[in-house]
């Protein structure tokens, strides 16, 4: 089960459908977004999903894509 917005071509749509089942990308976001900007807000809660030690912090007004 994949977001509806990935289309089943992309490059990516096995990668994020994995990313869902996993709970890193999480179920209540009705939509993926592939072509939106990755900001570090979303980067964030993406490594918390991920349980990865916090030693650093991102500029929530930075973008990384």
């Amino acid at each position: 089960d994949n977001f509806p917005d990935v289309a089943s071509d992309a490059t990516y749509y096995n990668a994020v459908g994995t990313a869902k089942a996993l709970g890193i990308l999480k179920d209540n976001e009705v939509i993926f977004r592939p072509d939106d900007e990755v900001t570090a807000g979303y980067a964030n809660i993406v490594l918390n999903n991920l349980n990865i030690p916090k030693t650093f912090t991102f500029d929530e007004n930075y973008p990384l894509s």
